[in-house]
């Protein structure tokens, strides 16, 4: 479905950022299944209030219905959870929890894990709902809507707390979204939505965040336009370094208190010439690119092998921008179990287990936003001479 209209304010879109046609970043196929999708995969920028999406939206059943994505369990990301249950803790009691788009329950486990009491988990991929109902999470299979919310209005006891963290970005229908949420919420209900924020992912240069499943850029801007003629309003904002760079927005029905804070990054974007950010942030990725095509090629010219690590949505885009294929990576090592046995969306490069590590050169971290914890992890690789190339936010050799 094309879009030309911004989902938040209804303003008219121009293009700013353009990947061509890219597979889908997580069909990971295996042999004998054919080729996976691909889609155009452009940017359209809202002039009034800055959000970005894509001009073409995926039928979510295509992307959603199975789904290779699993909620990481590293230390990286149970350092997070801990430390937004500590933040949320701040605003609500967190008794009775919702988590929109919850996937394999690995958040609302240790959220029980640290106190939070009733806890119920929505997700629309039958294989991640599984995974949470065989380690006790309740979850339910679907899509969040107002659709959604009328059914279960009467069937659950109203959230103090409902969760969507990186989901929203995925969501065409916002207006039906806010809405769902409208029904559910009391004046108590904290709404805590997580994203990556377009201003961080400009001013690094993570353009490998930008794929089929994320239909949006967020700015706060277009966040606080969206709530204009809804019930709620923008309370609170929190920012994590957690996936590259995450923005948690807080929302309760209006007549809550705002924090500061909120009116200050609102006046902070009103300064910023986001055109112009969009054309620097387009010029600076193709140089990043080139770069890295060029130092594949090198070491592939000295007879050095190069796998992948973390076959993340991050390494489909990397490669299907580059178009890399297996000559210039051998394999990409990942721990998903899903994932292993499959390709690398369009491309013939297998994903296999973390031990083939060992048979590899260089390794780039594709999974650049766990850096620390993994070159730490991985001290055998490097010991043995292993070097890891990191794409972002600057491209380099560790």
């Amino acid at each position: 479905m094309k879009k030309t209209r911004c989902r938040a304010c209804e303003s008219k879109l121009t293009p700013v950022f353009d990947l061509g046609r890219p597979h889908l970043a997580n069909d990971f196929r295996r042999a004998g299944e054919g080729k996976a999708a691909a889609y155009p995969l452009k940017v359209l920028l809202c002039p009034k209030c800055h959000l970005a999406q894509l001009s073409v939206m995926v039928d979510p059943a295509i992307l959603y219905s199975k789904y290779a994505y699993r909620s990481s369990e590293s230390a990286t990301m149970k350092a997070h959870f801990d430390t937004l249950y500590r933040d949320l803790k701040a605003y609500t009691p967190i008794k009775r929890v919702l988590e929109i788009g919850s996937n394999t329950g690995a958040l609302l486990k240790r959220f029980t894990e640290l106190g939070a009491g009733l806890v119920m988990g929505l997700d629309p991929a039958q294989n991640m709902v599984a995974i949470a109902q065989a380690n006790f999470i309740r979850t339910i299979a679907g899509f969040f809507s107002k659709k959604w919310a009328e059914f279960y209005v009467g069937n659950i006891i109203p959230p103090d707390l409902i969760l969507a963290r990186h989901v929203f970005c995925h969501v065409d229908d916002w207006q039906d979204f806010i809405a769902g949420l409208e029904l559910l919420a009391t004046p108590e209900t904290v709404v805590a939505i997580e994203v990556p924020y377009c201003n961080d992912m400009l001013s690094t240069g993570a353009f490998d965040t930008i794929y089929h499943e994320h239909l949006s850029y967020m700015t706060i801007t277009a966040m606080d336009e969206l709530l204009t003629n809804t019930g709620f309003e923008l309370i609170a904002l929190k920012f994590y370094p957690v996936l590259g760079s995450s923005i948690l927005m807080l929302l309760k029905l209006k007549g809550a208190t705002v924090e500061g804070p909120v009116e200050l990054q609102l006046e902070l974007e009103t300064a910023i010439d986001y055109a112009l950010e969009w054309r620097l942030f387009g010029e600076r990725v193709a140089g990043t690119m080139q770069d890295l095509k060029n130092l594949v090629k090198t070491e592939r010219g000295k007879g050095k092998i190069i796998c992948g690590y973390g076959a993340s949505a991050k390494s489909s885009v990397w490669i299907n921008a580059c178009g890399f294929d297996r000559d210039d990576i051998a394999f990409i090592t990942d721990t998903t179990p899903e994932k292993q046995g499959t390709f690398s969306p369009g491309t013939l490069i297998p994903i296999v287990t973390p031990d083939r590590l060992k048979d590899a050169d260089l390794a780039i971290l594709f999974a650049w936003n766990y850096e620390k914890e993994i070159i730490a992890q991985e001290k055998e690789f490097r010991a043995q001479g292993g070097k890891f190339i990191i794409p972002v936010p600057a491209l380099r050799v560790v």
